[in-house]
């Protein structure tokens, strides 16, 4: 094969004219060198950044040369290696076969390229298999019907939306979490210039938090038992609709053999005549199979039982054991239906869809799957984006209307009723804990804008406390200040008592190990690390009671974290590194530390350990059986998180990117004020840009890096990358 010359990157300052040709299973790659003309310059002004293949020349051996037309092809990309990949997925599709599968070899691309062949090896099998996997078209899921009156001894899984009618008078999860989400963000409009909240800015902020979940926006309330007693307050109120009725008529004619919900209503208990209720452990006295009456069972608790209401994240971690094993025992072998379940809760989806069930059908309202599939959650669009890993799944369109038989039927609650001013009604007496509130929900989406502008608000007195310096420091730290926010973890540290606060005061020494790591001070990091050691010993050797998987968990990240700062401070000899440390990487540590997160709801940590693992190309079985790795990758669950910093820097990694996705998401870090995170994905999205998104956003870009507190070796190689990242064209 004639090798062309080795190509680093796609440069739009300069045209490429890439000629393949299929000769015995092999293709040519030339390059046009020299600087473009005018002409093409113009061209290259438009708003989607591509790459020029083309005249593309087939071989005789393959088809005739009217087969495909000596014009350019052009095709959207990052680099010129993505672009071939591209056009590889274009060609491989076309019905004439134009270029063999076998031609396009990972050998050839990484001679071609210098690039990583295992890398190159698993986006060609990724796209290989994507091109035969049956589409939602081939295997005609939008045909697929699910009536109620078809149904035969199946389980039905029963989501929010089921009591969501205005006959029931209940509002959904989504609604309830709307209006207090606008509730928190109402504080911000009414603060004064000078913590720089825009009208443009406020504007941004709602849009991208209005996505955050249920269990986020309420795992800091402040009054746990307050907020127990008020959901069941209100959802005892609701009436049963007539979709309750028509299931409770199903079960009467054993259509329904188990009903499984997450609903805290009452509705369906005042519905069924005969039914066995689960909502704890003891109220299991019997086989779920091994009985005439119908189980019921809820997931996440009941009105009826306020203590067993599951509402915050910090709850909704790896479902107990005894959930887990009976939840399996219902659909084993059984048909299940799934009716106005959105798959946005983060314990169940894992083990329901790894189950062995006969098969699951997955309702959804409208008539376009692929438009439907586009609101829906991450565990939604995973499960249809991956059907060759979920052949027993199904999907059907038409919404109640369809699987009840009823025409124009559902009609949702249009407010939030009373809820949300009896969640607030005692702000007045405690606005420090409400004002906390906030603070931590705008700093867990990763808003530092917002967390800043809160904290503002409050007293010299009130921002002594601990918890408060603690969400300072993290603000500081997102907005690049990170020699002030190592300060003001070392505040923290000061504030806490170490023997009535011992996982707290570990928790800063790691805290201060990863600000020392992103800020380029290694050898703070180092001292940090050792300095926690030295502490849990200290611990050990006083007595004093700590949660030693929680501190193990927090080691095993500062490990990661550790060994991934080696090659990168030394890149020429990342190469040889990398398989080194990737072979001597402890990997039960990993897995132990990964079970325990999963088994806390500490989603964000365990994300964050996922993610410093999957670069080491290690995969993590997190939670005990489920593929929750497989299920949502790093990049989807930081975004199911709503953490847009996170999302971001996973999507930084990605190796294709969408240039809508790319500028949407620079917009949201801009608005939330997140510098470090900003300059860095313009860097790296910037080839991916339209045009007039880059002109906006280059000063932007030198604003953000200007307020990052770096090393000085740090400062140097980001200069370096900021210099040729926000380079004009000529």
């Amino acid at each position: 094969m004639r090798m062309g010359r080795r190509l680093r990157g796609f440069d739009p300052e300069q045209c490429f004219d890439a000629k393949l040709a299929a000769r015995g299973g092999r293709f040519t790659l030339s390059r046009q060198r020299g600087l473009p003309s005018e002409k093409h310059r113009k061209q290259r002004s438009q708003k989607q950044r591509t790459a020029d293949f083309g005249p593309l020349l087939a071989s005789r051996k393959c088809t005739t040369r009217s087969t495909f037309s000596d014009r350019p092809v052009r095709i959207p990309c990052r680099n010129l290696f993505s672009g071939l990949v591209a056009l590889y997925d274009r060609l491989s599709s076309r019905s004439d076969d134009f270029l063999p599968v076998h031609s396009f070899t990972p050998k050839s691309l990484r001679e071609t390229y210098n690039c990583n062949s295992a890398y190159i090896h698993s986006i060609l099998v990724a796209r290989k298999r994507a091109a035969q996997r049956p589409s939602l078209k081939d295997r005609d899921l939008s045909q697929c019907e699910l009536r109620l009156s078809n149904l035969d001894g199946a389980v039905v899984f029963v989501g929010s939306m089921l009591s969501a009618d205005q006959d029931t008078g209940l509002p959904n999860g989504l609604r309830i979490g709307d209006a207090v989400l606008e509730k928190i963000l109402e504080k911000l409009d009414a603060l004064p210039a000078k913590f720089h909240i825009t009208d443009e800015r406020i504007k941004t902020i709602r849009t991208f938090a209005r996505d955050t979940p249920f269990e986020q926006l309420f795992n800091s309330y402040p009054f746990d038992a307050d907020a127990r007693e008020i959901f069941a307050d209100t959802f005892r109120r609701g009436k049963p609709n007539k979709f309750h009725a028509a299931l409770a008529d199903a079960v009467d004619k054993k259509k329904i053999a188990a009903i499984v919900t997450t609903n805290y209503d009452t509705c369906l208990e005042q519905s069924l005549r005969a039914f066995d209720l689960v909502i704890e452990q003891e109220h299991i006295t019997k086989a779920p199979t091994s009985t005439n009456a119908v189980c019921l069972f809820k997931l996440h608790g009941c009105a009826s039982l306020p203590s067993s209401i599951i509402y915050r994240l910090k709850d909704e971690g790896a479902l107990p054991t005894w959930k887990r094993e009976y939840l399996a025992a219902l659909v084993r072998g059984r048909d299940v239906a799934l009716l106005g379940y959105s798959g946005r809760d983060f314990d169940i989806c894992p083990i329901l869809l790894n189950s062995e069930y006969k098969s699951l059908t997955w309702l959804f309202p409208g008539t376009d799957l692929g438009q439907q599939l586009k609101s829906q959650s991450q565990n939604a669009q995973h499960v249809f984006g991956n059907l060759d890993r979920f052949p027993r799944v199904r999907a059907a369109l038409g919404g109640f209307d369809a699987f009840f038989d009823m025409r124009d039927a559902f009609h949702p609650t249009k407010d939030s009723g009373e809820i949300v001013s009896r969640l607030f009604e005692k702000e007045r007496q405690h606005p420090e804990e409400f004002a906390h509130w906030r603070a931590s929900l705008l700093n867990a989406i990763s808003c530092r804008i917002g967390t800043d502008a809160i904290l503002g608000t409050l007293d010299v007195r009130t921002q002594s406390e601990p918890r408060f310096i603690r969400l300072r420091s993290d603000s500081l730290e997102r907005s690049g200040c990170y020699r002030d926010s190592i300060s003001e973890v070392v505040r923290w540290r000061n504030a806490l008592d170490r023997t009535k606060q011992p996982d707290d005061w570990l928790e800063t020494f790691v805290v201060e190990a990863g600000r020392c790591y992103t800020a380029g001070y290694l050898g703070g990091a180092a001292r940090a690390f050792a300095a926690f050691r030295r502490e849990i010993t200290s611990l050990e050797r006083d007595s004093i009671v700590f949660d030693e998987s929680l501190a193990i968990s927090h080691e095993t990240y500062l490990y990661l974290l550790m060994r991934k700062r080696i090659p990168a401070a030394f890149p020429p000899l990342g190469k040889f590194l990398y398989p080194v440390l990737t072979h001597t990487l402890d990997i039960p540590r990993l897995q132990k530390a990964a079970d325990f997160l999963y088994s806390r709801g500490r989603w964000q940590e365990l994300h964050l350990i996922h993610q410093a693992a999957s670069d080491f190309g290690v995969r993590l079985d997190i939670g005990a059986g489920s593929d929750r790795h497989v299920l949502l990758s790093a990049m989807d669950g930081f975004s199911q998180l709503n953490n847009l910093v996170g999302q971001a820097a996973a999507y930084r990694k990605s190796p294709v990117w969408d240039p809508d996705h790319c500028a949407r998401l620079l917009d949201g870090l801009w608005a939330y004020g997140h510098n470090p995170e900003y300059w860095k994905c313009f860097v790296a999205f910037r080839r991916s840009l339209p045009v007039d998104v880059v002109d906006k956003a280059r000063d932007r870009c030198a604003h953000a890096f200007a307020q990052c507190q770096y090393s000085a070796l740090l400062t140097l190689v980001s200069r370096i990358r900021l210099r040729v990242g926000t380079r004009k064209s000529r």
